[in-house]
């Protein structure tokens, strides 16, 4: 187990249900305790492992009888939670690319406004001066008096 993710029984069990499904096998309580065993959960057993199969595992007849040992595929809606939880991680994820981008995003067009303003200063504070030939400074002072 890599971190607290991953250290969740119940998605443990979803994903077993998953992995069984795609090998179209099916799967009792036994199964299930002890896959969960050899991924280092410790499992009460007995009613706590019931439940958790019934929710994963379990169809609606099974439910209402209350017999979870009849072993089973993984049902639909442990399978439609798997996505939810798989689109969950992904939008973190997307979330955290996101919010580094924007960091960048923010820490450069910081640098190119202060690049701005010390540039903006430095040419007010150097005058730029211009040199005008005679002739040029006679034809803008003849079209200032024109008009």
């Amino acid at each position: 187990m890599k971190n607290n993710e991953e250290k969740d029984i119940y998605i443990e069990a979803i994903k077993f249900g998953k992995e069984r499904l795609q090998k179209k096998l099916i799967t009792r309580t036994q199964d299930l305790d002890e896959h969960l065993k050899s991924k280092g959960f410790h499992v009460p057993g007995g009613d706590f492992l019931n439940g958790i199969f019934l929710d994963v595992f379990g169809t609606q007849f099974m439910r209402n009888k209350n017999f979870p040992s009849e072993p089973s595929y993984l049902n639909s809606d442990a399978y439609f939670k798997w996505l939810d939880y798989e689109e969950l991680k992904q939008a973190r994820k997307s979330s955290e690319q996101a919010k580094k981008m924007a960091i960048w995003a923010i820490c450069i067009s910081g640098i190119f406004a202060f690049i701005s303003i010390v540039l903006t200063i430095t040419q007010m504070t150097y005058a730029t001066k211009v040199y005008l030939d005679e002739n040029q400074y006679n034809e803008i002072k003849n079209s200032l008096e024109i008009k």
